[in-house]
């Protein structure tokens, strides 16, 4: 199996892992067997590895022996009982040192790349040599994971149901993609920060406490895999915000709920994803959807149509369908723009002059348009108002302001094609055209 490199900026943090990891299983010894590394204070994830590799070995070594080359290995019967057999021989193989050591950075460049990346590390992993692959090879690959094992049933239930002996690799990479769309979606904020809970326990080489922090890089490349873009790029702002580059899964949760609220990203991640076919790639030949597995807390049997439109501030977004459409439902948002606008000071008093050159928001907004912005955009919170007023009038280009808006809009739940809001974006885009 090809070595894979680990994550971009996540060298340090490999090294480490590896040397401790090393230490743990085979310390200054010459050799170690399979079984003695399966008993070490490994992870799971590595012990699978290792012991599917092995596994890989005895059995290429099998299918190379003159006489063995007789059997068709492609017979069900004869593939089960050449995985029994192999399965039974390799706690007792022994490695070398150097044999044991370069097996191991392979299993811990392959784990990081896979709970980072997961849809992308599965793609080349499984289609490595081949465009297709035999159901047999898929099942074989996938006995190297240990994590996010709702891809494995799905992706094997969908096959079932379809009836499917094999899989090219733009259908797999399809799969994978609805998988993560239909399971995404339906997670609140504290779910999704917990599906990136395995990162954590890898790189941190234990259990993942609530103070415990890793680098954003790898989460911001894990929602950038499933095509979260919002949440990825929100990440990543607020970490600049707060001037830190490391978030611990309390944090994580915390953030994601600030963009999303208490509802999840059932709404707002069908944006961030590549346009979907109008047959879900779930769905079984009788219209039924396939079901996602209970333990996750969710289903897969929900609309993922919304219809889309386009907008000079938000770009791709839902329609509304709320009666009002105020502000959607979801906490208090109030200090997510204060943290936008002041940049972790301390105190609101250090507020943003207006440019020179332009008007004051402050002037340009009626009385009346300004208690209609309060009360419809602001939940009725005039220190809110003036505080996104402050911050605008600081602004000197239209891009800018209108990175701000976007953000804003986002964090704040508010839908960008109410007539209060469209009227509230088009005086703040006046300001720099008049």
């Amino acid at each position: 199996m090809n070595n894979v490199s680990p994550i971009p900026m996540l060298e340090r943090e490999t090294a480490n892992i590896i040397a401790t990891l090393t230490e743990r299983a085979i310390g200054s010894a010459q050799s170690l067997a399979l079984k003695d590394a399966i008993a070490a204070n490994l992870p799971k994830s590595i012990k699978l590895y290792l012991q599917c590799e092995v596994m890989r070995w005895l059995h290429n070594d099998l299918k190379n022996e003159s006489h063995f080359s007789n059997i068709p290995s492609g017979v069900p019967l004869v593939h089960h009982l050449t995985k029994l057999y192999t399965r039974s021989l390799a706690p007792e193989y022994i490695f070398t040192r150097k044999e044991f050591v370069n097996t191991l950075e392979n299993a811990v460049h392959f784990v990081e790349n896979y709970l980072c990346r997961p849809q992308w590390t599965l793609v080349q992993f499984v289609f490595e040599k081949s465009e297709r692959v035999t159901l047999a090879e898929l099942q074989t690959r996938f006995e190297y994971l240990s994590d996010y094992l709702y891809y494995s049933t799905l992706v094997f239930g969908f096959m079932r149901q379809k009836g499917m002996q094999e899989i090219s690799v733009e259908e797999f990479r399809s799969l994978l993609q609805r998988i993560d769309y239909q399971v995404t979606q339906r997670h609140s904020p504290k779910e999704l920060a917990l599906l990136a809970g395995p990162i954590f326990e890898f790189l941190l080489v234990q259990s993942a406490t609530a103070d415990t922090a890793i680098p954003i890089r790898p989460l911001t490349v894990f929602f950038d895999d499933k095509r979260m873009n919002t949440v990825k790029e929100y990440v990543e702002s607020i970490c600049r915000i707060r001037n830190t580059e490391v978030l611990t899964i309390g944090q994580l949760a915390g953030v994601i709920e600030d963009l999303y609220g208490d509802t999840g990203p059932e709404q707002t991640v069908a944006k961030n994803l590549p346009p979907q076919p109008d047959t879900p790639a779930l769905q079984q030949d009788d219209g039924a959807m396939l079901e996602v597995p209970s333990e996750l807390g969710i289903s897969a049997d929900g609309d993922n149509s919304a219809p889309l439109t386009s907008h000079p501030i938000m770009g791709a977004t839902p329609r509304s369908d709320g009666a009002t459409g105020t502000a959607l439902p979801g906490p208090d948002r109030r200090n997510i723009a204060l943290s936008l606008t002041f940049s972790g000071l301390t105190s609101p008093t250090n507020t943003v002059r207006p440019s020179a050159s332009l008007p004051d928001l402050k002037h340009t907004i009626s009385e009346d348009q300004r208690k209609r912005f309060v009360q419809k955009i602001f939940q009725k919170d005039e220190s809110y108002f003036n505080v996104v007023i402050e911050t605008l009038n600081g602004m000197s280009t239209w891009k800018d302001a209108a990175l701000y808006l976007q953000t804003f809009y986002q964090t704040s739940g508010v839908d960008p094609f109410v007539q209060d809001v469209v009227e509230f974006t088009d005086l703040i885009q006046h300001r720099y055209s008049a």
